[in-house]
């Protein structure tokens, strides 16, 4: 037997089986519906507290990069271009993420003093 044909059989196969199944199943289709529905749900809901804790990870990842970064600031390190940039995208994704506080004073303060400008 050619392989073609036995691709086709094994295929016939797959169809009259699926076929005796779906027979079987469809009076399942209603209560399994429910159950999908609750299931949806509840992923909706891990998925949602999971973003929660993504947006805390990096609230908290970006307060502690921009205290060290103003240290080291106050310090008289010297920091490239792209540094500071990066660390004022830093600071603009702590503010969009809900974080204000004593960053946000200190960062202000190092500003005034001319310690740092955006290049």
């Amino acid at each position: 037997m050619s392989e073609s044909v036995i691709v086709a059989i094994i295929g016939l196969i797959g169809l009259i089986a699926q076929s005796l199944i779906s027979a079987n199943t469809g009076r399942k289709i209603k209560s399994n519906e429910a159950r999908e529905k609750e299931i949806d749900n509840k992923l909706s809901a891990m998925e949602k507290r999971l973003a929660d804790k993504i947006e805390d990870t990096k609230l908290n990842s970006n307060k502690r990069f921009l205290v060290d970064f103003m240290r080291r600031c106050e310090k008289g390190e010297q920091f490239s271009d792209e540094e500071i940039r990066y660390a004022f995208e830093a600071k603009e994704e702590y503010n969009r993420l809900g974080g204000n506080s004593y960053v946000d004073t200190k960062w202000d303060k190092l500003i005034e003093k001319g310690i740092l400008k955006l290049v």
